[in-house]
């Protein structure tokens, strides 16, 4: 995990208990009973940047919108904690813009000019599931601590909710808290993707191979050190 002398930056929202108030009311979704009598868009605290620049630009917004559900397979996350990575700061200064916002077209389906600002912040996360979709099914359920991570190109999680595909969530390991799981899941993507899409290991396993992980101790290097000890490399 990266860290940086950023205010507020890192930080875990106690708010079980707050915003109980969520557009939910659509068909073809559930919630916790408190919420699905509130039909009107409630608000939420967020940290976003309104156009790309340095740490100025960021800004604690209290009257964003909540996500609502697009579809079936949608879940909406109370987040408990998030985490910072360098690619927060990279993206707060415009880093892959043109390329994210060609992504933001492609699944959007237009070829329309896409407007990504006011921008959140954030792309691994824990918390529990306020909502979910129908096509979630049974293995994700309203209540659960669950944690995640979002591809760059989405909105991020650096505020109090956060809508996700149920692709992106999975119930979070009993072993670790909400704050420790929210430092997980972004630093080992990127260590999985390195090792078995850069490194080649999807097609020469790693069993026996000797290997060297240069800055073992950062969070990248932490969790390519364990998968790789997991599938019987030597270190």
């Amino acid at each position: 995990m990266y860290k940086m002398k950023i205010p507020c930056m890192f930080f875990k929202l106690d708010i079980v208990g707050q915003f109980m108030r969520v557009k939910s009311c659509m068909r073809g979704f559930s919630a916790v009973p408190e919420v699905s009598k509130e039909c009107n868009g409630s608000k939420m605290l967020a940290w976003q940047i309104h156009g790309y620049g340095d740490l100025e630009e960021l800004k604690l917004s209290k009257t964003v919108r909540i996500p609502h559900m697009k579809g079936p397979d949608d879940v909406l996350i109370q987040i408990a904690a998030t985490s910072i990575n360098p690619i927060d700061l990279a993206m707060m200064g415009g880093y892959g813009s043109v390329f994210l916002n060609k992504a933001r077209q492609l699944e959007a389906c237009s070829f329309s000019e896409i407007v990504e600002f006011p921008l959140v912040l954030g792309r691994d996360f824990s918390g529990r599931v306020f909502a979910k979709g129908l096509g979630v099914g049974h293995d994700i359920n309203i209540g659960d601590e669950v944690w995640g991570a979002l591809p760059p190109h989405l909105q991020g999680c650096h505020a109090q909710f956060v809508r996700v595909n149920k692709t992106l969530v999975h119930k979070k390991p009993h072993n670790v808290t909400l704050v420790e799981a929210a430092s997980v899941p972004y630093a080992a993507m990127t260590a999985w993707s390195a090792l078995k899409v850069t490194g080649d290991l999807c097609l020469s396993p790693a069993k026996g191979k000797r290997m060297l992980v240069l800055g073992g101790s950062g969070g990248v290097g932490t969790a390519a050190v364990q998968l790789l000890k997991a599938w019987g490399a030597q270190i």
